[in-house]
């Protein structure tokens, strides 16, 4: 008689973000969820509250290769703050507890293309091209915003990124997702940006311009990019 009683669904992600990010969000149900006024509210409900997440949209296929990268990847530590992955398989974030104070190294690290703080923790991206990725982290006295680096980083992204190249006149990065391709990257100078977007065979599909008074610049792509495509960054 608790047909409402799949809308405590959200209850369950709130305690699996807070004071841990531990799960991932998946919201299942079956057909006869229709059957009562009350169990489709809570569908909706459920999709709605999913719908005004900081998401990035995966196949379950795709989460469960990740969650076997935890259980095959190798880490081996090369200094007190420098260690390096191998056999990680889909994983591709790395998380350092208690790490307010330290960010990465991108001089003296391979393969990383973003990092973000949340909770008290260091979230350390990882670029799926690079078969043996190294971090290596520094220390750091502000925590206020995003740690200063010389060069481009991803902070978030709804959809994944890949491939990322650092050019003179800018970075480039391949990206596949579904629905708005939003996502926030930290730029060493603030500005107006140049963004396009080609496909495989190099048709350019759209190109935007985007301005930040700040050294973060925030991306709001329309298409869909089931297939990979290749976006460029430049300062104009």
């Amino acid at each position: 008689d608790r047909y409402f009683g799949f809308m405590y669904l959200v209850r369950t992600f709130e305690n699996t973000e807070i004071p841990l990010r531990l799960k991932p969000l998946n919201v299942y149900y079956h057909m006869y969820s229709g059957q009562k006024l009350s169990s489709l509210n809570a569908v909706m409900a459920n999709l709605h509250y999913a719908r005004t997440q900081p998401l990035a949209p995966i196949f379950t296929s795709e989460y469960a290769a990740i969650a076997g990268g935890f259980y095959t990847t190798k880490i081996t530590q090369h200094g007190p703050q420098k260690w390096a992955f191998a056999n990680r398989g889909k994983l591709n974030t790395i998380r350092f507890g208690r790490a307010t104070f330290r960010a990465v190294d991108f001089a003296q690290s391979v393969g990383v293309i973003g990092q973000r703080h949340l909770q008290g923790n260091l979230y350390v991206s990882l670029d799926p091209t690079h078969r043996s990725p190294v971090i290596t982290l520094h220390d750091i006295t502000e925590s206020d915003g995003s740690p200063i680096a010389d060069r481009p980083y991803v902070i978030e992204s709804r959809w994944q990124i890949s491939n990322l190249r650092i050019h003179p006149s800018g970075f480039s990065f391949h990206a596949q997702g579904w629905g708005r391709g939003t996502m926030t990257w930290w730029v060493p100078s603030p500005g107006t940006f140049s963004v396009t977007a080609t496909d495989r065979q190099g048709n350019e599909l759209f190109s935007h311009t985007h301005a930040t008074s700040t050294t973060t610049l925030h991306l709001n792509l329309n298409p869909n990019a089931q297939e990979p495509i290749t976006i460029s960054v430049v300062p104009r």
